[in-house]
């Protein structure tokens, strides 16, 4: 497969329940962009082709900061596929388990900003029903963005919502688990189990099979952090037990809810603005580790044909270069046609005056012998020479 729609394929990026996520490339505006494409064995069916089809143009009427923006939907060869944002950073379930070293007002920072792109969802009765820390993506400038919307749910849809399950078991709302009917607190529960994740690096609801995970998702309470070795505030703890109980009627009843509960965690920092902004910082910079790496070890990739081609040509250029500075400065002088050298031509040509002054001595002597007297105006009279024979 080398292109999706009017998208050119580039590289896949990884798999999930509803299909495979590819990197791909939109020549018209010269931008990447990230495609999801349902897989063949949910094709066959025809509910939930029409559900990822449905769900998806819901999807895509939201535009939040703090939501992966969809830019397109439709088929390729029979594929339905949908186009959206591409985002460099990597995903929250690295960082979770990579165990980055985050401080509580950063992973509160992380959290907020998936409230409020998940208050904008629930306020236009979009359920997303599979919030999980790899489905949040932490872009390289700390900004949290919801992801795969491809099992949300439009509340106002007459799709079934029960008889299967759809979402990850470890943040699976208990009424999921039981396949009743679910709102927007089935996403309130899912976020919870995340942010116990986030604070603790620990899952909530743990097992060795599925049945283990829905039992204790069904009747047992995950440990306080505090048990686990992390210092939580109260206020935290609170909203953790609240967005993680058993009753949907005993959560928090929106989203909004929720958030007005988290802001009261700004009230107890000390220059909460500049803490959310050092929050953001660390964010973008763990999330950018990575990417930074993996970019700059494509980018090594690329470089070396180019630099052993540059190589090349400066060892040209050097050769050629050397030789004529040896041939100019340093090549032993060629012998003339009389059997002189070119040097000796040289100081000969340049050295007339001398030979002048040679010949002139010559006839000093001459006119000494003679009797003459030196002319006064000449310039060899103030020879040596001339001197002592003034003074015989």
């Amino acid at each position: 497969m080398k292109t999706v729609g009017k998208f050119e394929i580039v590289e896949m990026l990884g798999r999930g329940a509803m299909g495979i996520v590819f990197k791909g490339y939109d020549p018209a505006l010269k931008r990447h962009v990230a495609i999801k494409i349902m897989t063949a064995h949910l094709e066959m069916d025809p509910e939930l082709r029409t559900r990822f089809l449905r769900e998806a143009q819901a999807a895509g009427s939201l535009n939040h900061p703090n939501i992966i923006t969809v830019f397109e939907l439709g088929e390729s060869d029979g594929h339905p596929y949908i186009a959206m944002e591409f985002v460099p950073g990597r995903d929250l379930d690295d960082i979770i388990e990579g165990r980055e070293a985050l401080t509580v007002v950063e992973k509160v920072d992380l959290i907020e900003q998936i409230l409020r792109g998940l208050a904008y969802a629930h306020e236009r009765e979009i359920v997303h029903r599979d919030i999980k820390p790899a489905n949040i993506r932490v872009s390289e400038m700390g900004q949290a963005k919801i992801m795969d919307f491809g099992v949300a749910h439009l509340m106002s849809s007459e799709l079934t919502q029960t008889g299967s399950l759809m979402g990850t078991p470890y943040y699976m709302a208990p009424e999921v688990v039981e396949g009743k009917p679910v709102d927007l607190r089935a996403d309130i529960f899912s976020l919870g189990a995340t942010f116990y994740e986030l604070l603790t690096y620990t899952r909530p609801f743990a097992g060795d099979s599925i049945q283990t995970v829905f039992q204790k998702i069904l009747h047992s309470e995950p440990p306080p952090p505090r048990e686990l070795g992390f210092d939580v505030s109260p206020l935290l703890q609170k909203i953790l037990k609240r967005s993680l109980a058993k009753q949907a009627t005993d959560r928090y009843a929106s989203t909004t809810e929720m958030l007005t509960d988290l802001m009261g965690f700004w009230e107890t920092i000390p220059s909460s603005a500049q803490a959310r902004a050092a929050a953001s910082t660390a964010l973008g910079q763990a999330a950018g580790r990575v990417a930074g790496a993996a970019r700059r070890k494509a980018r090594a990739k690329r470089l070396i044909p180019l630099i052993t081609g540059s190589a090349v040509a400066v060892a040209l250029v050097l050769i050629v270069g050397g030789a004529l500075v040896w041939r100019t400065y340093f090549r032993p002088p060629a012998p003339d046609s009389a059997g002189g050298t070119a040097e000796t031509q040289v100081q000969t040509a340049g050295g007339g005056e001398a030979g002048e002054v040679g010949e002139a001595g010559e006839a000093g002597k001459a006119g000494e012998a003679a009797g003459l007297e030196p002319d006064a105006g000449d310039p060899l009279a103030s020879t040596p020479a001339a001197q002592d024979d003034t003074t015989e």
